[in-house]
């Protein structure tokens, strides 16, 4: 355990107390009835708790990893099957060390598949300027790996590879190749652009190989393609984008781009490879004559696009973006789950989740939503704490990333769990989501 951690006072209060009325997919045989918070006692005058990255652990823990004391320091856990701590971990289940940046925005994060952890975070000058932050953490230790980049921690100033930036540098993917490279995508602003996609690339020690802007509106993700280049994938704003690029340079050889007529917004999040050539992207849109924001499903296939409109189930399972970017989880049977944050149409507030399940098939003829996941294949989820400030209404909630851990899908984010309306109030939220597709055997 780090003795500075202690003595800050940062011990972690596990705000467990009986759940009044979660609803969800939950897995009940994690936590109390299948979700459970996190929080810890501010430290230097500053407080909010936020989950960033779940992995599995050894012995079927999981490490989740996050910014806490209002974007100070990271704090570890790890967890039993249970939820409960795990002791054998740093002595009391938790571990902690200093790191600033940015509390409220988006980090985006990625497992390693030796289970450590890596985190991009925006940094904000007093001037508006930004610039990247990357920190590993190790699995075992919880702390900084110090052979990533100056121990533990690579800044990435994007003006430095990418001339005529403006000020914004905002992070939306982290994705790790087959070689342990990481590419970072997200948007930076120019003085004639306000919103432009980039990708950087970074190898396993945290150097920086090559960095662009791209031609896509916001890049979500990088994936290597089945011929060896790397595709990033994101949207131009209308439609879903892939772009192809050179793997040790980024530099493009091929576009392509869908053509949804009735969409007047898209915003990318995570994509993830369903089998071959198909990618499956996680957004958010618009579209004309439907009010809100609603899910989608962007499939690209080969050289071709197709748009799956989710449905919006009740006024409080309409979707956000900008804050959090919406999830995408593969299982069994060419079968993607689909999470993000939910807001409540009246208030604008995020007060709950949002989970579908989709069948991705081998054309887009052959998509389809599970209709028996939450009658009609979409399903509202909300974490309800007993909290006497909360009264009958969720606490304000975010879906940040999913993961695998135990066969299952399991989600990080953050909750006000003190329903106080402020970030000082927010603790880890973690769940594990039953879809009764339990085993990734391959066949489809």
């Amino acid at each position: 355990m780090n003795l500075s951690f202690a003595a800050l006072s940062l011990a972690a209060v596990l705000a467990c107390s009986p759940a009044q009325a979660h609803s969800g997919p939950f897995d009940t045989s994690f936590g109390d009835g299948g979700v459970r918070n996190y929080g810890f006692q501010p430290a230097a005058g500053q407080a909010g708790d936020s989950a960033r990255a779940g992995c599995p652990g050894p012995g079927n823990t999981f490490v989740v990893i996050g910014a806490a004391s209002g974007g100070s320091r990271i704090v570890t856990l790890r967890l039993k099957p249970d939820g409960s701590l795990d002791p054998a971990f740093s002595d009391d289940g938790k571990e902690s060390f200093a790191f600033v940046a940015d509390y409220a925005s988006h980090a985006p994060a990625v497992c390693l598949p030796q289970g450590d952890a890596v985190i991009v975070s925006s940094v904000t000058a007093p001037s508006g300027e930004q610039n990247l932050r990357l920190v590993k953490v190790g699995r075992d230790t919880g702390l900084p790996v110090a052979s990533f980049g100056n121990g533990g921690v690579v800044d990435l100033d994007l003006d430095l590879y990418i001339a005529g930036l403006d000020k914004a540098e905002a992070p939306v993917g982290l994705n790790v190749l087959d070689n342990g490279d990481l590419v970072v995508t997200g948007y930076v602003s120019t003085p004639i652009q306000p919103t432009a996609g980039f990708a950087a690339l970074l190898d396993a020690t945290g150097q920086v190989r090559a960095a662009k802007i791209v031609d896509c509106w916001i890049a979500s993700t990088a994936i290597e393609s089945p011929q060896g280049a790397l595709w990033v994938f994101g949207t131009d704003g209308f439609d879903g984008c892939r772009l192809t690029v050179n793997r040790a340079t980024l530099a493009p050889t091929a576009r392509l781009v869908g053509a949804e007529a009735q969409v007047e917004s898209l915003v990318p999040g995570a994509a993830r490879t369903v089998r071959g050539d198909t990618v499956a992207m996680a957004a958010t849109m618009t579209t004309a004559g439907v009010s809100g924001v609603q899910g989608a499903l962007v499939v690209f296939r080969g050289n071709s696009i197709s748009t799956m409109a989710l449905p919006v189930i009740d006024s409080r399972s309409f979707l956000r973006s900008g804050i959090s970017y919406p999830a995408v989880q593969i299982l069994p049977g060419g079968r993607v789950l689909y999470g993000s944050s939910a807001t409540h149409i009246a208030s604008g507030q995020a007060l709950g989740m949002y989970f579908a399940l989709a069948r991705i098939g081998r054309s887009a003829a052959e998509d389809r939503l599970d209709a028996a996941f939450g009658g009609g294949g979409a399903q509202p989820a909300y974490w309800q704490p007993a909290t006497p400030n909360c009264g009958p209404d969720a606490p304000r909630q975010w879906l940040s990333r999913m993961t695998q851990w135990l066969g299952r899908p399991a989600f990080v984010g953050k909750a006000d769990a003190a329903c106080l309306g402020t970030n000082a109030s927010e603790d880890y939220l973690v769940g594990r989501v039953e879809t009764n597709y339990l085993f990734g055997d391959g066949l489809d």
